[in-house]
C-alpha cells in the first residue's frame, strides 16, 4: 500500500476503484465500503484507493492506526486535509478534477450519507448524474445497521464513553486499541511489587470511560493478557494527564521507549481515588485477579494460540522431513525425527505466540528435565505467567510425554542427541561438498 499526504502527491496511472470519506474509525460500516473497492480492484485491472478527508477532531483511530489498519488492504490510502479550498470547491468541479482526472476513477463507492462541494451540494445523485460524462460507474452501499440502530462513529464513541466495550468491538469489527511508546512514570507499581507501561494516547485520540479493563498488549512483537487503568491516576498523579497504564501478564523484559498497542476487551470498574497507597495496592491485587479470570473465561485468544501451535507443529513436521530429504537421512526412523524435529524447533525459535510464548524453546529444555523439573517448571509458568500460558502447558506436557515414550530415559535422550548431531554435522559437510564441486 501506498501512504500518500495530500491529493498533490498522488501520480497513479491506472483506473481506480474509489471510495471516500471521513472513515475515523473503520467500522463494519466502511468496512462494507472497503470491501467493495476491494473487489474491483481484484476482479479488474484497476487500483483501491481510500481518500480519507481529515477533519482534525476527535477519533476513534487515528491516522496512523488507519494506515496500519489498511496495509496489505488496499493500493492507497491518499488523507486529504479538510481546508478551506476544499471545502468551497464546486461539486462539479471535484468530480472532473479530483475524481475524474486526477483519481483516474472508473468506479467510485460511497455511503447513502455522503456529500461533498461547497455547501454538501454534492451527493451520490450528483454522481451518477455525471457517470457517463466521465465514465465512471457509482455504487451505492446501504448503511450496516445493529438491531435498529446505524452503526456509525457517532454510536461507536457512545459505547466507549459509557464502558459498553464489546459492544463497541463488536460494531468496530476489531477490538479497540491504543498505541503509543511506553512512557518513564513514578514506578510506583515497580515500587509496590507490579510494574506497568505506561501509554499516552494522542491527543484527538479518545479513552474510554475512565476505569480499569481487561486487555491484550502487544510488546516486542508478541501478545500478552494484562488489566490496565484509563484515565489520570488521580491517587497518585499530580498532573491530570490521560493515560492508560497496564500490568502485563508474564512480561518480563525493559519495555521503555518501545511501542506498544493495547486493545481494550472489557470494562471492570470506574478510576477511583483512593484515601492511601496501601488501599490503591489492595484494589490493584483485585483488579490484578480480575483480569486473570477475565482472561480465563474468555478462551478464544486461548483457542486461537493452540490453533497457531499445532499448524506450527504441522509445518515444523514437514520442514523436518525435508531437512531429512536433503541431507539423505530419509532412511531413519519416526524416532529420528522427533529428536531432530526438536533440534530444529531450537534452532529456527519458532516465532512466539500471543500471551509471550515461545513454545519451542521451553519444550525442548523440557524433554532434559527429570518429573521433578518438569512439576517445577509447569508450576512456575502457572504462577507466573498467567492463564493465558495454559495451552502451553498443555501442549508442552502432551509433547512431553509422547517425546519419553519415544526417547526413554535422559542420559539415552542426550546420547542419541549428540550422536544425531554428529551424524547431521558429517552429512552436512558432504552435502556442502557436492554442492561446491557441482
Amino acid at each position: 500500500m501506498q501512504y500518500i499526504k495530500g491529493l498533490d502527491a498522488f501520480d497513479g496511472r491506472n483506473q481506480t476503484a474509489v471510495t471516500l470519506g471521513k472513515f475515523d474509525g473503520l467500522h463494519r460500516g466502511h468496512q462494507k465500503l472497503l470491501n467493495r473497492i476491494m473487489k474491483y480492484a481484484q476482479k479488474e485491472d484497476c487500483d483501491s484507493v481510500v481518500c480519507a478527508f481529515d477533519m482534525d477532531r476527535d477519533c476513534l483511530m487515528t491516522n496512523e492506526e488507519r494506515r496500519a489498519f489498511l496495509e496489505d488492504k488496499v493500493d492507497y490510502l491518499i488523507e486529504i486535509p479538510f481546508t478551506r479550498e476544499m471545502m468551497e470547491m464546486e461539486a462539479e468541479k471535484f468530480i472532473d478534477e479530483i475524481l475524474h482526472k486526477k483519481l483516474h476513477a472508473s468506479h467510485i463507492v460511497v455511503g447513502t450519507d455522503f456529500n461533498f462541494g461547497h455547501k454538501k451540494r454534492g451527493n451520490h445523485q450528483m454522481l451518477e448524474k455525471y457517470a457517463a460524462k466521465y465514465g465512471y460507474t457509482v455504487d451505492v452501499v446501504e448503511k450496516a445497521y445493529y438491531k435498529d440502530r446505524e452503526i456509525s462513529s457517532t454510536y461507536i464513541r457512545e459505547l466507549l464513553l459509557d464502558g459498553n466495550i464489546p459492544l463497541a468491538n463488536k460494531l468496530l469489527g476489531y477490538p479497540y486499541e491504543i498505541t503509543s511508546v511506553v512512557e518513564h512514570g513514578q514506578q510506583l507499581g515497580r515500587t509496590l511489587g507490579f510494574p506497568t507501561m505506561n501509554l499516552a494516547p494522542q491527543e484527538k485520540k479518545i479513552l474510554p470511560k475512565y476505569g480499569v479493563y481487561a486487555c491484550r498488549v502487544l510488546v516486542d512483537g508478541v501478545w500478552y493478557g494484562g488489566v490496565g487503568n484509563a484515565g489520570v491516576k488521580p491517587t497518585v498523579a499530580q498532573e491530570k494527564r490521560r493515560l492508560f497504564e497496564v500490568y502485563v501478564y508474564g512480561y518480563e523484559g525493559d519495555a521503555y521507549g518501545k511501542t506498544a498497542t493495547v486493545q481494550i476487551l472489557e470494562f471492570e470498574r470506574p478510576e477511583t481515588k483512593f484515601h492511601s497507597v496501601e488501599e490503591l495496592k489492595d484494589r490493584v491485587m483485585k483488579d490484578m485477579r480480575y483480569g486473570e479470570e477475565y482472561l480465563k473465561n474468555h478462551p478464544g485468544v486461548v483457542g486461537i494460540v493452540f490453533l497457531i501451535t499445532c499448524l506450527q507443529r504441522v509445518a515444523l513436521f514437514f520442514v523436518t522431513y525435508f531437512v531429512y530429504r536433503s541431507f539423505g537421512l530419509h532412511q531413519y526412523s519416526m524416532y529420528d525425527i522427533v529428536i531432530l524435529q526438536g533440534m530444529i524447533s531450537v534452532a529456527v525459535d519458532m516465532l512466539p505466540l500471543p500471551g509471550g510464548m515461545g513454545i519451542s524453546e521451553k519444550l525442548f529444555s523440557m524433554l532434559f528435565t527429570g518429573i521433578f523439573g518438569q512439576v517445577k517448571v509447569l508450576a512456575g509458568l502457572i504462577l507466573s505467567r498467567g492463564l493465558s500460558y495454559y495451552t502451553e502447558l498443555l501442549i508442552s506436557a502432551v509433547m512431553t510425554v509422547a517425546a519419553q515414550l519415544f526417547l526413554g530415559n535422559e542420559k539415552e535422550h542426550r546420547e542419541k542427541i549428540n550422536e544425531k548431531l554428529k551424524t547431521i554435522q558429517e552429512k552436512g559437510k558432504g552435502y556442502e561438498r557436492k554442492r561446491g564441486n557441482s
